[in-house]
């Protein structure tokens, strides 16, 4: 894990990161999730990506997603009709017409509904496990 951990504090100084890049472990079985970790309830995965870039240690399922899009996606739960047909993100005024909202979801990769049981979602800096994807993100306009 060192080579992780050190990789990470170059990648943020390379880069200029004000936080962590975040490693993000899919558990696909109750023997896989961390011991002892915080479990989110109430939270977005934007808002659990947060947590881990600031130094969290923290898992998210589908009891603790509120997020109806990012649940979707991680296989948590359904699709609600309305984003499914594209009402939704018209209301939200995030598209104009229905069909791009729908285009959007049919294009959207997602793994399929069950399978994933949790997600586990860390600093790297301080990863005791290898990721399955890294998450880079910062200040906006950085």
């Amino acid at each position: 894990m060192n080579k992780i951990n050190s990789s990470a504090q170059t990648v943020k100084n390379i880069l200029g990161l004000t936080s962590s890049p975040v490693g993000v472990k899919f558990c696909f079985s109750k023997e896989s999730i961390p011991q002892n970790i915080e479990k989110l309830t109430g939270h977005r995965y934007c808002q659990a990506l947060m947590k881990a870039r600031h130094g969290k240690h923290v898992l998210l399922d589908s009891e603790g997603i509120s997020c109806p899009a990012a649940a979707a996606a991680f296989g948590f739960k359904p699709l609600p009709e309305p984003l499914k047909s594209g009402k939704g993100l018209v209301g939200f005024g995030i598209v104009d017409e229905e069909t791009s909202g729908i285009a959007m979801f049919e294009g959207m990769t997602t793994i399929p509904q069950g399978k994933l049981i949790s997600l586990y979602l860390f600093p790297l800096e301080t990863a005791t496990i290898e990721p399955d994807i890294v998450v880079v993100e910062d200040e906006t306009e950085k």
